[in-house]
């Protein structure tokens, strides 16, 4: 691998936990930044591995990052968790003096409280928070939400912090890669996910559950989405604890196989929270 793409610019938390990963596994890679999540994803080849924000604290799952799991051949390599915290910056001093606020699609339902109650002619919807940055420092009647980092970096004065719904936001990004030999070392603890075509009849989500819990293994999350093929046909991203290669994990994804489609999206190491 050479490269690691991104979403960009410079400075966003996807490339904070980029810089935490690279820390972390000491790999020798030059940054790609991509203005969304999608075109980040989308550089995944041979050469390029992708760090994508999949889910928040306050948000849930990021739809564009599940959307290409499901849509492309993908493999899930590491995790990361990263402490997200916002805040309200401006050329302005004033609250009174802001007419418009710029903030990312995701930032803009966590922090869906506060801005409820701020009172703006218009909010804008922006792909990332360096962009949300970038606009409000060349308008000087708009505010941005964005990380507190950003505020000096682009000159605006930090009007109010922490101003997300929950003060203890989090977001989770996955390395991605379009492929991967599966790795299994003793002391450490593994989450598997996966995307589960369920059959269309009574009890089948209940069997696949079943698959889990009768051997043991937890489910960490489970999040429904519609297949794009027929309404009220629906489909499921599981993540578990344990690795692929476990023998409970193949002896439930076996019986699970029977009866439904599995895309096995990775095996991983747990991040820490």
């Amino acid at each position: 691998m050479r490269y690691l793409s991104v979403l960009g610019p410079a400075g966003t938390f996807t490339d904070m936990a980029a810089d935490l990963y690279l820390q972390r596994t000491q790999k020798q890679l030059s940054k790609l930044y991509f203005s969304s999540i999608t075109k980040s994803l989308l550089a995944v080849n041979n050469e390029t591995i992708s760090v994508a924000p999949v889910e928040n604290l306050i948000d849930g799952f990021i739809g564009p990052t599940l959307d290409f799991l499901e849509l492309h051949k993908a493999v899930v390599i590491d995790e990361l968790i990263i402490p997200v915290n916002h805040c309200l910056a401006s050329k302005h001093v004033a609250l009174s003096k802001i007419k418009k606020v710029y903030v990312q699609f995701s930032t803009h339902q966590q922090c869906k409280n506060f801005l409820e109650d701020l009172a703006v002619l218009l909010i804008i919807n922006t792909e990332s928070n360096i962009i949300s940055a970038e606009k409000a420092s060349a308008d000087p009647d708009s505010a941005a939400i964005i990380p507190i980092h950003a505020a000096e970096t682009f000159g605006l004065k930090v009007l109010k912090e922490s101003i997300q719904d929950f003060p203890n936001n989090k977001t989770r990004f996955i390395v991605v890669a379009n492929k991967a030999v599966p790795e299994l070392q003793p002391a450490v603890f593994y989450k598997t996910s996966l995307l589960i075509g369920v059959q269309d009849k009574p009890g089948s989500l209940r069997d696949i559950l079943s698959a889990f819990a009768d051997r043991k293994i937890n489910m960490t999350s489970i999040m429904s989405r519609p297949t794009k093929g027929k309404l009220g046909q629906y489909h499921f991203f599981i993540d578990i604890e344990g690795h692929q290669l476990h023998e409970s994990v193949q002896q439930a994804l076996n019986s699970i196989k029977k009866h439904n489609s599995v895309k096995l999206l990775g095996s991983y190491p747990e991040a820490l929270q």
